[in-house]
């Protein structure tokens, strides 16, 4: 029988997608199309302890602040981790897009003061 600790001497590749960690909230008045956010490229190949790996599904970015964001912003961000496992360097820069819209407020047709 195998001993599973080879697992976490032997490396394996992964391809992950990239999930894209917003810290803040947009200023008021906007908000996050939530949907359309995204990064390029949209996955990674993650080289790893295969006992690490095997759970990952996707790599982290690092937060991402919008708090004084008003339009749609891409930004080169760093992926942070994958399963605990701490990427470095520049080759785990990835751009970042969050689009924003202004929400368009229903103003009553008439204000009393």
């Amino acid at each position: 029988m195998l001993d599973p600790s080879y697992k976490l001497i032997k490396l394996t590749a992964k391809n992950l997608p990239i999930k894209v960690r917003i810290a803040t909230a947009p200023p008021d008045g906007y908000r996050i199309l939530a949907d359309q956010v995204s990064t390029q490229p949209a996955q990674v190949i993650v080289i790893g302890p295969e006992a690490l790996l095997e759970e990952a599904s996707t790599a982290e970015t690092a937060l991402v602040d919008i708090s004084e964001n008003t339009k749609t912003m891409t930004r080169k961000i760093p992926l942070e981790s994958v399963a605990g496992i701490h990427l470095a360097g520049t080759l785990y820069n990835v751009d970042v897009t969050v689009p924003l819209e202004k929400i368009e407020e229903k103003k009553p047709a008439t204000e009393a003061h």
